[in-house]
């Protein structure tokens, strides 16, 4: 079973809760006060089971302006968001901010979920959708317009299945992108005090696994602590792993030692520190310049803290622009390297950027030297390089071009290319190329799509087993409907030549020589595949070519050939492969002949034309005898091939070539 973190993000009063209470049957606001004001003012957790079976978590976070540092805890190591806009009012302030706040987290993994659409009627549910498209397509951050839209209402139950559905489709993939591996590490985004026990601390695992009796350490004060036991989802476990939200009771620990945003971790596997160098990206919205030694709110994991920013070869950040810098914070924190953060201003409160950690236990730096830039760009190039490896493993369904991530790494062209390269030589990727446009896709990923084509393919021809094989019309509605012509044209290529588009960086020993596929034009098949002429296949072109001489010299339709009780499909399929290999003839539209048929009749006009410099209509019906319509079709077809030409009368042909 899979554990996955489901958040929640939108303005207040948008209905986040009670959308919450419609996928779980449980309420999340469980405090006096939230109850009171009917809005959710510090993070709220349940779970429910999905459609297949996975066990999906769930964390409420608060909408309004005033609880933003609430939510800013919640929303760290989600799996999947749920940006929920309600369509009696539409995108709203907080709306905008809590998503500048997931772009600024790299959460790339969202849906759309349009509620309260009990309170509308459909003429205002179309008009508000196509309004919220607009709007985020107007934000600038295309993430936001790909994510799957699903209208909702708490109250009537309307679309709730249909989002469990769609939860399902979009979390698939989320165990491939998690890090398995590494020390146990946790931001603490709940404390519990259980009187006589200890402390119950709560939050999403980042990396690692945790068993009872494990001993860590809690951060940054360095507090060692021992686990007596472990509940994921309310019950109790044997072992917590990454992606799970998991509750652990520590002995000994008095509630008044921690605070959100503490760090539990594996003993020694943190440096705390004071001083972060970081990469800002500004947001683009925000309509305040980040200056040198400005004091800001720095929220990261599930704490918050002040700091002053250090900014290093400028003197401020406007919006939209990125730039390096090192945080001085005002109390010692535990975070590591990639880690990513937001950065509200200091006062008045509002989000004004984010960015990523490239050095969790930073020396001081001298501003003046323009060595600091080199040197924090050289450690941003590990980071990128292992953001781009996850991101282009997240693209399941679709390979990418240079230009699609550019704006992922904001980095040039040449480091993109130089990762890349890196990134075939470890057969990690594959790249296909169709008119100077390269694409780039995960090995698993393209795997995955290969093989479900495959099985396509030979379901395909055990349907149609005297079929050559599949259209690319076909094809590309099946499996790629999705994908623009060209990237579809370019990965076929890739198919064709599969043994030779293994570049130089694949080992001889791990390369394969053969195709994938064969294509002729449109018509796509298993490079394996051969048409079997069978005992079906043997009566049905003994009946045609039977049928065919017995009728002389007369021309027969199409439908003239088909067998009784034979199937039209079976028949057609077989009549074609009958003409690719030039057994019969086509000589006039839906009229057919054998070849042999064929080559009796021209020489026998040959023979004529030694006799005679003339050939009509009439003597052409008398020496096949068949009627005079037939012999013009014969002549017509004779002069297609360059055997009989014109002479002048219509009805008159001499020899091709013959000079009058």
């Amino acid at each position: 079973m899979e554990h996955i973190i489901i958040g929640t993000a939108g303005h207040i009063d948008h209905g986040k809760t009670a959308l919450i209470r419609a996928l779980t049957r449980r309420d999340t606001d469980t405090n006096k006060e939230e109850k009171e004001r009917g809005i959710t003012i510090d993070l709220g957790f349940t779970w429910f089971g999905l459609p297949n079976g996975d066990r999906a978590g769930i964390v409420d976070v608060p909408g309004h302006e005033k609880f933003l540092p609430n939510m800013l805890s919640g929303v760290y190591g989600m799996d999947l968001v749920l940006l929920v806009i309600a369509l009696d009012e539409g995108i709203k302030p907080q709306t905008i901010e809590h998503m500048e706040i997931l772009s600024q987290l790299h959460i790339e993994n969202g849906i759309l979920v349009f509620t309260k659409s009990d309170l509308v009627d459909e003429e205002w549910k179309e008009l508000m959708i196509e309004e919220i498209r607009e709007e985020i397509k107007m934000l600038g951050d295309d993430r936001f317009a790909a994510w799957p839209e699903v209208c909702v209402s708490s109250k009537t139950g309307e679309g709730i299945e249909n989002l469990k559905t769609i939860i399902v489709e979009n979390v698939l993939h989320t165990h491939h992108l998690r890090d398995t591996s590494g020390a146990f590490r946790m931001p603490i985004d709940r404390i519990l005090s259980l009187s006589g026990r200890g402390t119950v601390i709560a939050g999403t695992i980042l990396e690692g696994e945790v068993q009872p009796d494990d001993k860590i350490m809690l951060y940054p004060k360095k507090t060692e602590a021992r686990i007596r036991s472990i509940q994921v989802h309310g019950q109790n476990v044997e072992k917590a792993t990454v992606g799970q939200r998991a509750a652990l009771l520590l002995p000994g620990i008095k509630k008044e030692e921690l605070k959100r945003g503490n760090v539990a971790a594996a003993i020694h596997s943190l440096n705390p520190s004071e001083r972060l160098d970081v990469k800002i990206t500004m947001s683009a919205h925000t309509g305040r310049i980040l200056k040198h030694q400005s004091r800001l709110h720095l929220h990261i994991g599930a704490g918050q803290v002040l700091c002053r920013v250090i900014l290093f070869g400028k003197n401020e950040l406007t919006p939209g622009e990125s730039g390096y810098a090192q945080l001085v914070l005002e109390e010692k924190i535990a975070v590591k390297k990639r880690d990513l953060f937001v950065l509200r201003f200091y006062s008045p409160l509002e989000t004004i950027g984010g960015g990523i950690v490239l050095d969790a236990a930073a020396k001081k730096h001298k501003r003046t030297n323009p060595a600091v830039v080199e040197e924090l760009k050289q450690k941003e190039e590990n980071k990128e390089s292992n953001i781009l490896l996850k991101w282009l493993r997240s693209q399941k369904k679709n390979p990418v071009t240079i230009e699609q991530i550019k704006p992922l790494l904001e980095i040039n062209e040449e480091e993109i290319s130089n990762m890349l390269y890196r990134y075939m030589k470890k057969q990690q990727i594959v790249s296909f190329i169709y008119k100077k446009c390269t694409y780039y896709w995960s090995q698993e990923s393209e795997n995955n799509m290969w093989e479900q084509m495959k099985e396509w393919l030979q379901k395909y021809h055990q349907r149609h087993p005297y079929r050559y094989g599949a259209t690319k019309k076909e094809l590309q509605k099946e499996l790629f409907s999705g994908w623009e012509n060209k990237t579809f044209e370019a990965y076929l290529s890739y198919l064709e030549s599969f043994g030779q588009s293994q570049t130089d960086l694949t080992s001889e020993s791990d390369k394969q020589t053969d195709s994938r596929i064969k294509r002729n034009e449109d018509i796509i098949c298993l490079c394996n595949f051969e048409i079997q002429h069978d005992k079906k296949f043997q009566q049905i072109e003994a009946h045609i070519l039977k049928t065919l001489e017995e009728a002389g010299y007369q021309l027969l339709l199409y439908k003239e050939l088909c067998p009784p009780k034979v199937d039209e499909e079976c028949f057609e399929d077989i009549f074609k492969v009958l003409k690719k290999e030039g057994k019969l003839i086509e000589i006039a539209d839906s009229y057919y002949v054998t070849e042999g048929k064929l080559q009796v009749v021209i020489e026998k006009v040959e023979q004529h034309f030694r006799e005679h410099k003339i050939l009509t209509y009439s003597e052409m019906r008398d020496n096949l005898e068949i009627s005079r319509k037939t012999a013009k079709i014969w002549i017509e077809y004779l002069d297609k091939i360059k055997i009989t030409m014109r002479c002048g009368n219509e009805t008159e042909r001499v020899a091709f070539g013959l000079k009058e």
